[in-house]
């Protein structure tokens, strides 16, 4: 898989109890700069969820990102072994900050491996 610009924004990958981010950050979107955008090749295991997301599902006013990431990371981990339906509502359910109402866009991709 070959994620380049606007697709790079954010995103985790969880299978099993194992979450990792793919490290790579460039410039927000939106910004109207034409800053170079990194690309991550990546090789998803079988049974992997790939996560992508925007900022509204991990910022919480007051609180760290950092603090938001570890919540994603934790709650992702969690309902990885849940069919892809149920990860993504539950994942909203649990890890979106109650003091957040600025929007959500989630997308998540299983690969085969898992039967789910």
């Amino acid at each position: 898989m070959q994620m380049s610009g606007p697709a790079m924004a954010t995103l985790v990958l969880a299978r099993l109890t194992h979450v990792a981010s793919l490290g790579a950050h460039g410039i927000l979107l939106g910004t109207g700069l034409r800053e170079p955008r990194p690309d991550v090749s990546l090789l998803l295991p079988p049974g992997a969820t790939l996560l992508l997301y925007t900022d509204g599902l991990i910022e919480e006013p007051g609180a760290s990102l950092d603090d938001g990431l570890d919540r994603l990371s934790r709650h992702a981990a969690a309902l990885s072994h849940q069919s892809l339906d149920t990860f993504t509502d539950k994942l909203l359910a649990r890890a979106r900050p109650a003091a957040n109402e600025d929007d959500i866009a989630l997308l998540a991709l299983r690969t085969q491996g898992r039967g789910k």
